[in-house]
This record gives C-alpha cells, structure tokens and sequence, in this order.
C-alpha cells in the first residue's frame, strides 16, 4: 500500500530573467501529513458512502468510506492514529462545495451579534459547523443556510440556478447525484424551486427601483398546454430593469393597458416615453391612460429600426434570451405554470444574472438590491426571508 509522504513545489531550470516559476499542478502537504491546497480532481466517487482518493506518490488509491458516524480512511496515517487525514480532507472539501459563509444566527434570541464557533464536524454530507450564542448561551448547528432544510444551501442554489440556465429537472437531479452524492429526485427539485422562487417573487416585486423616463415593452408567443400564449414584458431603457411581465391569452388593448398600468403602479412616473413595435393596442392603451389619469402624461414612440435612435432592440435581446431558455423545454403544461416560471425567470434576471453590458445586475443598476456574497442566490433568499433590504450605494 503506498505511504504518504511530503512534496515540495518543483522550480523550473529557465532563470534567463532572474524569476523562480512554481509546478502547482501537485497539492501542497505540511509536516502532520494534512493538505494545505486539497485538489479535488483526486478524488473519485463509487457511491454515496464510498469514495477514492488518489496517493500523494501516485502509486495508488485510498478508500474512504462511512462508518457509522465518522469518515474513514484505510491509509496509514488515519489507520495508525485514528485522525483525520489528508484524504479525508480532500473527500471532505469534494462533497461539501465551496464556502457559504457564516450562518450563526442563534435560533433562540436571534441576536444580531455573532455567536462564537466551537468546531465542526463530520456527517455522510459534508462538514457541519458548530456555534454557541454568547448572548443566551444556547448551541447550535449549521446545517444550512435555510430553515428547517436538511441539504445545505448551495445544493439548493445549485438546483435553482440550473433549472433558470437551462437544464432540465432530471438533467439536474442527475448532476446533483454525480457531483455530491445525493440522491436527490427531480420531484425534490420541483419542490425546491416553487417554495423558494415564489418566496423571491414576493420580496422582489414589492421593490421600488429607481428607473428612468423610457420604458421598452413588447410581446412574444409560448407554448403552453399545446395553445399559444403572449409573454408581454415591460423594461426600463437605463438599468434594463424588468419592471412587469405577464401571460395572457389575447393581444388586445385591454391586455396592454393592464401591462402599463401595473408597471405604473411598481415605479412612480409622471411623464414616461414608451417605445414598443407596430402593434395598435399600445397605441390604444397610452390614450386611455392620459385620458384617465390627469397627472400622468405617457409618450408612445413606435419602433424606427434597428439603426434609429428609439429603436426597441433592447427588449428584443431579452426576448432572445427568453426564447433561449425555452428551447430546452417541450411547453408549459398549464397557465399557471407559465405565469410563475415568467415571474420567477424576472427576478431570475433582475437580481442573479450579471448583464454583459452593465457589468452588474439590473438591480444594482436600479439601487434596489445588492447581493451580500458571492453566491446571488443564497444571499437573496437569505434576505427573501428575513424581510431585510440590502441597497446599493
């Protein structure tokens, strides 16, 4: 059985320049036989209990496996000592995924103060960290960064964020059991994405984004149920913020103006400009919205072009973007599903996606939220939750 041993980085021999270059494409392991850098490619899964961590000579593979209530490793530092090992460690940071952040808020008092962390430890789905308040005195775990969820959280966001890219639900239940083990069904993930997208909903659409005096609207067709349906979307020129959406069925001026009206009442205008194709029923519905209220004086402005100046390719590209994702999809089976997957792809765009353009999301461009991490998701989730409003400067 191979033995492990200690590697040092190996220099290069070309020092025409005066410079030493690194190989860091071997981990880096300290004096008590625990990696420094754990390169999780080493590490091979033969099932959820199972795993293969390839030696540090490259001579061979240790097994680690679940027993009982501990990880062990049939290596001889973890066979001689009963410690942790450095390929426990790597299976470890394998199955765990990247760094959450801190949840140590106590359960009891909810205090805002941080709690004080007592060390962690070992369960069949990674690490589980321990704190103890120090207002109340009370332990606790952190098993996650929801509650009441027995899977962590960047299992979650991983699920949501793959079902809004593209992927379908058995493609993702499947990537979950690949990449961490769970045996995770496409039923499960359903459940995940309606608690927790319509959780979002509620939060996002009670924001008040600072928007400028141009407005984009327009419609597309989906499928739902084997009919055709209008997606009718309504952007702000600036931040491109998604202001409204909705689904209906007819392309009339009623349909419109009940789009118009609803983004009017999320944003406070006094004079907007709005620009949309050929379609009458914008024209209809800006007349009747003047006409009823007084202190609103709306401008419709009909597509000149690609080339012009008040031309509607900005919501087009969206409209691409939403066509993009659908392709993956064989139709909505109801409606209702297609109104809550349109709501939830808006704050979907909104908050998590970064845009190309603007090199940030539309809601920091719009000073409405900002994430607090570097997982989106989880950050506005966590806020979706709480109540809290984490603003941009």
């Amino acid at each position: 059985m191979p033995t492990s041993i200690k590697r040092k980085s190996r220099r290069s021999t070309s020092r025409s320049n005066g410079s030493v270059h690194f190989d860091y494409s071997r981990p880096v392991v300290n004096s008590q036989g625990l990696g420094t850098t754990v390169n999780t490619m080493h590490v091979r899964r033969l099932d959820p209990w199972r795993y293969q961590v390839r030696s540090q000579s490259r001579k061979g593979w240790y097994n680690v496996s679940w027993s009982k209530r501990i990880w062990v490793c049939d290596c001889p530092f973890s066979t001689r000592t009963h410690r942790r090992c450095k390929h426990i460690s790597a299976m470890l940071s394998r199955i765990t995924g990247p760094v959450e952040g801190r949840d140590d808020v106590c359960p009891r008092c909810e205090t805002a103060e941080p709690a004080a962390g007592r060390g962690n430890y070992e369960t069949r789905a990674g690490l589980v960290e321990r704190y103890e308040c120090r207002t109340c005195g009370h332990k606790f775990t952190s098993r996650t960064g929801f509650r009441g969820l027995q899977y962590r959280a960047n299992i979650v966001t991983t699920a949501i964020d793959l079902h809004f890219r593209g992927v379908s639900l058995r493609g993702i239940a499947d990537h979950l059991n690949q990449q961490y083990g769970f045996k995770i069904t496409h039923v499960t993930v359903v459940r995940w994405i309606r608690k927790y997208v319509a959780i979002i909903n509620r939060y996002v659409n009670a924001m008040k984004p600072r928007v400028s005096g141009t407005w984009h609207v327009d419609e597309m067709r989906i499928k739902s149920k084997g009919r055709t349906r209008n997606l009718w979307n309504l952007m702000d020129h600036r931040t491109r913020y998604l202001i409204a959406v909705q689904v209906t069925a007819r392309k009339d001026t009623r349909e419109a103006k009940r789009l118009l009206s609803k983004g009017m009442r999320s944003v406070a205008q006094s004079r907007l400009q709005l620009i949309s194709d050929g379609l009458p029923s914008y024209s209809s519905a800006v007349g009747e919205i003047n006409e009823q209220q007084r202190h609103v004086h709306v401008t419709h402005v009909a597509d000149r072009g690609f080339l012009k100046r008040c031309s509607n390719n900005r919501l087009e590209r969206y409209n691409g973007t939403v066509r993009t994702r659908l392709k993956t999809m064989a139709g909505f089976g109801s409606d209702r599903t297609s109104r809550a997957f349109t709501e939830g792809f808006k704050s979907y765009y909104n908050c998590v996606r970064r845009h190309t353009k603007l090199g940030v999301t539309p809601s920091e461009a719009a000073r409405t939220w900002r994430s607090k991490e570097h997982n989106r998701w989880r950050s506005l989730i966590r806020d979706s939750e709480s109540g809290t409003v984490s603003r941009p400067r």
